[in-house]
């Protein structure tokens, strides 16, 4: 490595190792560690190097002198294991491609390990879609903006739908269950509740009904939450012997 001795002290400033205008960006980003916005002295030298300034035109831009440049650049060299200011970017480089290979590695581990539990959440679902299917009574699952989910045969048949459950699917719910409300004595009572349900977003149990043929339902209601907020919203209407 050349070197330079400062007539006015005896500090060694080593000589500035002079870059390409035309460095490639990655190489700026590579020998900055910290974050944009939040670099050390040591980081923003660094990156003024990699601009391609010399050690006068770094203490001139950051307003301090030679001796403060190199001193700085020492404590490079020993942050980078490095003797030149050649092997810092050497190093830094080598360092910024580890960093990214750990982090392919990292999000390639994510992206497996999310597709295996949205498999496992799929099969789960397609299953429990299978059992409520088969129930007697009547299931009605609605997205968080009141779009039908999922309804089953039995819904389709107390509620006097004539379209296969799998046709329901994506429809309104609020329209839904206005059609629905003119089956009930208290139709405005009926749309009333329905909307404290689920204003309230608590779960309901039990909830007696009465219909315009003189026969009764009992209806629950759970909210269904995902990280404490309602993405949906679970309907189940018995039909009571008379």
């Amino acid at each position: 490595m050349v070197e330079r001795i400062s007539h006015q002290t005896s500090t060694i400033i080593p000589a500035p190792l002079r870059f390409s205008h035309n460095l490639p960006t990655i190489l700026v980003m590579a020998v900055v560690s910290a974050k944009p916005g939040r670099l050390t002295r040591e980081d923003q030298i660094l990156a003024l190097a990699a601009e391609g300034l010399t050690d006068r035109q770094m203490a001139a831009r950051l307003g301090i002198s030679a001796e403060t440049i190199a001193s700085y650049w020492r404590r490079i060299f020993a942050r980078f294991d490095a003797m030149s200011r050649t092997e810092v970017v050497a190093r830094a480089l080598q360092k910024e491609a580890q960093g990214l290979t750990e982090e392919r590695e990292r999000l390639l581990f994510e992206i497996a390990e999310r597709q295996r539990v949205e498999r496992l959440l799929q099969q789960s679902n397609q299953r429990l879609f299978v059992l409520m299917d088969s129930l007697p009574s009547a299931v009605l699952f609605e997205t968080e903006d009141r779009k039908v989910k999922f309804c089953n045969e039995s819904f389709c048949r107390i509620f006097s739908h004539k379209a296969l459950p799998k046709t329901l699917v994506g429809r309104d719910a609020i329209r839904m269950t206005k059609d629905a409300a003119l089956g009930f004595t208290d139709t405005i009572g009926f749309l009333r509740r329905i909307d404290e349900i689920i204003a309230s977003g608590e779960a309901v149990a039990g909830e007696r009904i009465q219909r315009t043929n003189g026969s009764w339902l009992e209806r629950d209601y759970v909210p269904i939450q995902a990280n404490e907020e309602v993405v949906g919203h679970l309907w189940h209407y018995r039909e009571i012997p008379r």
